[in-house]
């Protein structure tokens, strides 16, 4: 009992959990809760296993798919909402850049959902350094720009390599996502806005990455639908003020492009 009880306090899941990963049979009981666009699905857990980079979170496996909860342990901080706001901006401005996030539940604990990037890992924060390690063909600078896109209209505190993950697109290339968002959009009043995502887009141009917006990405940016957009927001608890500096940041970011970055 007391090895067990040892390994739940190094690992942060319940007992069940720690009990699944333990035997090995990748078999663990439990129901998850995804509320997606008002609606709730409860799907029961095939596998159960800790997150590779945080081993507090658990990884689920159900039909359709693997998620990543993690409980909202902090309600006036808003965590959850926050998270959700940040997926929702990535959508709102046709980025796709940060993985599908939705609310839901998962033993009973309230909080976020995050779809599982198969076989991802963090990014060293160079675009050269993540190049020789997964050794990709190409990069998709799509997924770059939008990456550091992302950090800037939310104002991403957190904006560190360690919530910057890398993977290789269908078509082999690499390809980055932006995860972790509950330290944007209203976090704090800081924001450093030379941060990592925008020092790889800077340090890209050496290995031949485009100093633009490709066409297609910067047409989806200019068609954001603001009205709505910004409606969603508040709806999530995201202060007018917050709202107001967001608003401003994608403005600038239509008109100048990636130069509002630096």
């Amino acid at each position: 009992m007391a090895w067990a009880t040892h390994l739940i306090g190094k690992l942060g899941l319940t007992l069940a959990l720690v009990c699944g990963v333990l035997s090995g049979t990748a078999v663990a009981k439990g129901m998850l809760e995804l509320r997606i666009k008002g609606a709730t699905t409860k799907l029961p857990a095939i596998d159960v296993s800790p997150n590779r980079f945080r081993g507090n979170y658990p990884e689920i496996t159900v039909k359709g798919g693997r998620w990543l909860f993690r409980r909202n342990l902090f309600p006036k901080d808003r965590r959850t909402q926050r998270e959700l706001a940040y997926f929702h901006t990535s959508e709102a401005l046709g980025l796709d850049a940060v993985p599908e996030l939705v609310g839901g539940a998962w033993q009973g604990e309230k909080g976020s959902l995050q779809r599982v990037v198969r076989d991802a890992r963090r990014s060293d924060g160079s675009v050269k350094h993540d190049i020789a390690e997964v050794k990709a063909k190409g990069v998709d600078w799509d997924s770059l720009h939008a990456v550091a896109i992302q950090h800037f209209v939310t104002g991403m505190f957190d904006d560190k390599p360690y919530n910057i993950l890398i993977s290789k697109s269908v078509g082999g290339k690499l390809r980055y996502d932006a995860i972790d968002g509950e330290r944007s959009l209203g976090y704090a009043e800081r924001f450093e806005r030379s941060g990592t995502a925008a020092k790889m887009v800077q340090g890209s141009h050496a290995l031949g990455g485009p100093k633009q917006l490709s066409a297609s990405l910067w047409a989806k940016i200019k068609a954001t639908k603001t009205a709505a957009w910004t409606k969603q927001l508040k709806a999530l608890g995201i202060t007018n003020k917050e709202v107001t500096a967001a608003l401003q940041r994608l403005g600038r970011v239509q008109t100048r492009g990636l130069d509002a970055l630096f």
